[in-house]
């Protein structure tokens, strides 16, 4: 059995090739004063035509630079730069009775702002959202070439040197004193064409290593301003080169991976105990020990369009074995073997229902097994060796940037339990289980990330009493408790 999961893991992992995701441009949606869900309604419209800078990266950086209420354009620059982001939407919200009023501002780096309004009932309904998309996609899609004003700039540029040129023409048909005075100043008078040029350029591009650095790796010859002839051709660096964004990081990078796989450490204690009225009732059965843990998941289809429907629907499964694991035996000083360990495989979907917020349904096909060594001293507890049908759901949400929170509930249609239900043993039951997990995933780097978990499984065995032990010992139930806890280091991708 445990080599098929092997090959199952294997299978899995050889089936992982990151597969590159087309940039697009990254938009911050700052806090909308009068409506706190328009700001995330805003994300989930425009969600396909940009990637959206979570809403506490946001605060954050707001608070970090002092900024809030509206922002000037200066402001509005700080935070672009903070956030690498190309676009800063902004507004607040009037209301009339059950009528809302979006007075909002689109600041598309290296371009002039431009205003909207819109009027709503509720933030969250598909008319606001639709509305939301045809005022700004057409205005975040210009984020994608930001080089388009600035040929505007130039030509200004050139119309000034004409319009000076002209001047210096009129003066030509007044007395020849007035004539060369102008004539032989002007050209001192013409600043050099490339003194002007950086001072053009460090008006359109703030003062910014870093993203200097970025328009060197990724602008291509052929697409630029110019190469300072006033033509407005060549082989120039175009800005736009500077505002395509080109990091891939998820704005959680450990909320949604479309492959994860974790390895560490577990440990645990596992608790037996019997209820009924007899004399004869077998004695509690604990035992406690470490052991090591692995898990992951895979959704193959997220690597090529990660806001596909198919995206969401992935493989998971995990591993888990104690290590040295062993049961003293009663009135001896003889210690038992024991072999104890569990694994599961199965299907799942996730979805978003927020955009920080993740649901996923699943089902696996799980084992779970405390195996005691026969042929030493004689024990009074019975093997289990479960194997079960769990249904299961998942809650993931963002705590911070680099934070993110997960919860785990389900039950076991659990359909063999291995010895303790045989005749030899207490006999048949009917058997009900469950079980939950709650733990925190923390971003070490880009594609790692540290998870602490803790989880409790319970099975309910309630005996029949129509062959086996249960009724001659007075036995009338039995509950099998598991409390475990894992420290995991997860590679993602």
């Amino acid at each position: 059995m445990v080599r098929g999961f092997t090959i199952v893991i294997a299978l899995a992992l050889v089936a992982v090739s990151p597969a590159r995701v087309f940039a697009k441009p990254r938009v911050a949606v700052t806090p909308i004063r009068g409506d706190k869900e328009a700001a995330d309604a805003i994300g989930d419209a425009i969600a396909d035509s940009a990637r959206i800078i979570a809403s506490s990266q946001v605060s954050e950086a707001m608070d970090q630079l002092g900024l809030s209420g509206d922002l000037e354009q200066g402001d509005v620059v700080r935070l672009q730069t903070k956030l690498r982001a190309s676009v800063v939407v902004q507004g607040k919200v009037a209301k009339d009775g059950p009528k809302r009023t979006l007075s909002g501002t689109v600041s598309v780096r290296g371009k002039k702002s431009a205003k909207f309004t819109i009027t709503y009932k509720k933030a969250g309904s598909e008319k606001f959202k639709q509305e939301i998309r045809d005022e700004l996609v057409k205005r975040i899609a210009d984020a994608e070439d930001l080089a388009d004003d600035k040929p505007e700039k130039k030509k200004d540029k050139d119309k000034d040197k004409r319009d000076k040129d002209k001047k210096v023409a009129d003066a030509d048909e007044g007395p020849k004193m007035m004539k060369r005075v102008p004539a032989k100043k002007e050209p001192v008078a013409e600043a050099p064409p490339p003194k002007k040029k950086k001072k053009v350029a460090t008006k359109a591009e703030p003062d910014d290593p870093p993203k200097k650095k970025k328009k060197k790796k990724v602008a291509e010859p052929g697409e630029g301003e110019g190469d300072g002839d006033g033509d407005g051709e060549g082989e120039g660096t175009t800005i736009a080169a500077v505002e395509v964004d080109t990091d891939t990081t998820p704005r959680n990078p450990v909320l949604t991976p479309a492959a994860r796989f974790d390895i560490g450490a577990s440990g645990g204690v596992r608790q037996l105990t019997y209820e009924g009225t007899g004399a004869m009732r077998p004695p509690r059965v604990g035992t406690g020990g470490g052991g090591a843990h692995f898990e992951g998941e895979l959704y193959p289809f997220a690597f090529s369009d990660p806001k596909a429907p198919a995206a969401g629907l992935g493989l998971a499964f995990d591993f888990d074995k104690t290590v040295g694991l062993s049961i003293l035996a009663p009135g001896t000083n003889t210690s038992v073997p024991v072999d104890q360990g569990r694994w599961s495989i199965g299907a799942r979907y996730r979805f978003n229902v927020a955009p920080t917020t993740l649901l996923a349904l699943g089902a696996a096909y799980a084992k779970r097994h405390y195996l005691i060594q026969r042929g030493g001293p004689a024990l009074d507890a019975p093997d289990v060796d479960y194997s079960s049908i769990n249904p299961n759901v998942w809650l993931r949400t963002a705590l911070a940037p680099q934070v993110t929170l997960y919860l785990r509930a389900g039950g076991m249609l659990i359909f063999d339990t291995g010895g303790i239900q045989k005749s030899d043993s207490m006999g048949a039951a009917t058997v009900l289980g469950f079980g939950g997990e709650a733990g925190l995933d923390i971003a070490l780097a880009p594609r790692f990330a540290l998870r602490i978990s803790g989880d409790y499984n319970q099975i309910d065995l309630s005996f029949k009493g129509t062959n086996g032990q249960a009724m001659t010992r007075g036995v009338t139930a039995a509950t099998d408790r598991q409390f475990g806890a894992a420290a995991t280091v997860g590679v993602m991708y």
